[in-house]
């Protein structure tokens, strides 16, 4: 599951649209509160039938009716716009970015922009300002430098996060580890955190009933030891002695200096300011 959008086109409402196939004509369509061409006929025609006696009956008109919606104009489906977002975790990455880079002072469109579930629609009178601050959000990004938790039998990090970020990356009994800024941080059994920019774990023991494996981390700036109840990664790797340190790194959702995602949510949002029609989730 993720998230898509599509922008209407205003051919219906401008009368460039073909004319339907018989018996349909042009008076019998009409648009619907969620954008899509429908058919007062067929509408009738299935208002006192359930779904499966409707196409048992009926299944030939209905596909004759939206084969044509399908090419009624130039534009495929009716959509002026239509892009994926992403998967739902990418969504969220969207929303996150605009949080790390100024949040909803800096943003106030930005931030409201992405819904929580499918379904829904963003106003176009919003669309203008949007372009604007997701215009200044992707200057920003460029200019982003992540710091990356990396090691060395891994070309992906481990994680990544900005100069101001916070993130926890493993989480037990007495025991936390994550990233702050440019340096892993660790909370050990006594509640002390500390630091580090360059750091190994080694197995300690036997791997546990449950796959845990208890690992001796070790600071390599002050030599200080910790205990964590499992490999700090990466996910899926053998649990082994590593050496792990932090680089700065582009932003991870940036592939050569562009942001693909957010290209394709102002794709939809340029789209909305040319036809006046809000963007729709789906």
């Amino acid at each position: 599951m993720g998230l898509d959008a599509y922008v209407t086109c205003n051919c219906f409402e401008e009368g460039k649209l073909s004319n339907p196939p018989k018996p349909f004509t042009i008076d019998d369509v009409y648009r619907d509160e969620e954008g899509f061409l429908r058919s007062h006929m067929l509408d009738s025609l299935r208002k006192n039938l359930d779904y499966s006696d409707y196409i048992d009956r009926y299944g030939a008109l209905n596909d004759c009716f939206y084969d044509w919606v399908d090419h009624a104009c130039e534009h495929e489906d009716g959509d002026y716009c239509s892009e994926w977002v992403g998967n739902w975790a990418g969504a969220r990455e969207f929303q996150s970015v605009v949080e790390e880079l100024g949040g909803n002072d800096r943003y106030p469109v930005l931030s409201g922009l992405i819904p929580d579930s499918n379904g829904g629609c963003f106003p176009s009178e919003l669309a203008k300002k949007a372009i604007e601050e997701i215009d200044d959000l992707v200057e920003s990004a460029r200019s982003l430098v992540f710091n990356s938790l990396v090691c060395e039998d891994s070309e992906s990090p481990i994680w990544s996060c900005a100069d101001s970020a916070s993130h926890p990356i493993l989480m037990g009994p007495g025991f936390e580890m994550g990233m702050e800024g440019n340096a892993a941080y660790f909370v050990d059994g006594k509640g002390r955190t500390l630091k580090s920019r360059r750091f190994r774990q080694d197995p300690i023991g036997l791997e546990g009933e449950n796959g845990s494996q208890e690992m001796a981390i070790t600071l390599h700036e002050t030599g200080e030891r910790i205990r964590s109840f499992d490999s700090i990664g990466p996910h899926g790797a053998p649990k082994v002695a590593r050496e792990f340190w932090v680089e700065p790194r582009e932003a991870p959702f940036m592939y050569e200096g562009r942001y693909y995602r957010a290209e394709r949510i102002r794709s939809l949002l340029v789209a909305s300011v040319e036809t006046g029609n809000p963007i729709r989730w789906c």
